[in-house]
């Protein structure tokens, strides 16, 4: 398989029961204290899968984990061993985004945790018996004709439209006289959206308002950060896309450095919006949650005078 294909097939399973109206859910790995007293997040507390969610609650369909290489797992209580916990807690199917060796260290926990008898083998069995159920249906069944309709596509530009928030300063009403300076393309996570098919985000609003763009790494150096000031000179403003840039240095090198520049400058943090706080207070600075087209063309909306209405989700 092409990486593309590996990158895109995580969420299949989930985004398939999904659209055959076949009841699954996704964990989370929070933590909810007042639930789970043991400091385990919700994908491996018996407590939460097995006694609230499938016994109080009777929920009989299929329980994804999120992701298992998350930090909130790796990080904390290790992929292999969340695993085996997630697994004596009730779920499922659990997920993988990209670690093929770290896979093969879980696959070996979760078979010497079977070896050693630490699972309830009735519940493996009955979870193994659903699986192959949603298989069958899944084989059989004609695809869904109330997915991707036209209506569904407007609403979730809608949702990008509703979502952009501004967190500081003022918006300029923008023309061709913009600058638009963002990273190329690239996955935050193998699971994130394959935005390599379509343009940039510096590119595709250069194109929309008639300005100039300019495209760097998720990293720049010193070397594109120069040339990005030599490229954006002619121009009255300066709008520029953050991806992660709180884990990035570079993208904020960048950023204070044409802030001083003394040209009005706007950021957009389109993806988290950890960046915001870090950026240049003289800017004005906007969160867009998301690098996909829909959300581009919403920003082109506000770009253009559209009101703002979103609200900040977490607090920075």
């Amino acid at each position: 398989k092409t990486l593309q294909q590996l990158e895109e097939a995580e969420l299949i399973p989930f985004r398939r029961c999904i659209e055959a109206g076949i009841p699954a859910i996704m964990t989370s790995h929070i933590l909810f204290p007042k639930i789970e007293p043991e400091n385990v997040p919700c994908t491996m507390s018996r407590t939460i899968i097995t006694g609230l969610l499938k016994e109080k609650l009777g929920f009989r369909g299929l329980v994804f984990s999120d992701c298992m290489e998350m930090s909130a797992i790796q990080k904390y209580y290790g992929t292999a061993a969340g695993t085996v916990a997630a697994f004596k807690a009730g779920v499922d199917l659990t997920m993988y985004s990209k670690t093929a060796d770290l896979m093969r260290q879980t696959a070996q926990a979760v078979n010497e945790a079977a070896q050693a008898g630490e699972f309830n083998m009735e519940e493996l069995r009955r979870s193994v018996e659903k699986i192959l159920e949603v298989k069958r249906n899944l084989l059989t069944r004609p695809e869904p004709e109330f997915c991707n309709l036209p209506e569904d596509r407007v609403a979730v530009q809608g949702l990008n439209r509703r979502a952009i928030t501004l967190c500081h300063g003022t918006v300029p009403v923008l023309d061709r006289n913009t600058f638009f300076c963002g990273c190329d393309n690239y996955r935050v996570s193998q699971a994130a959206n394959p935005e390599d098919r379509v343009l940039p985000f510096s590119e595709h609003m250069a194109a929309a308002f008639g300005g100039g763009a300019g495209v760097i790494s998720r990293n720049p150096d010193e070397g594109e950060i120069r040339a990005m000031v030599e490229a954006s000179a002619a121009y009255d403003r300066i709008v520029l896309g953050t991806l992660n840039a709180h884990l990035f240095p570079g993208q904020l090198r960048l950023a204070r450095t044409l802030a001083d520049t003394g040209r009005e400058l706007v950021i957009v943090a389109l993806r988290n919006p950890y960046d915001i706080p870090l950026l240049p207070d003289c800017a004005c600075k906007l969160a867009a949650y998301d690098f996909s087209q829909p959300c581009f063309r919403a920003l082109e909306e506000v770009f253009r005078g559209g009101a703002l209405t979103g609200t900040l989700p977490v607090k920075l």
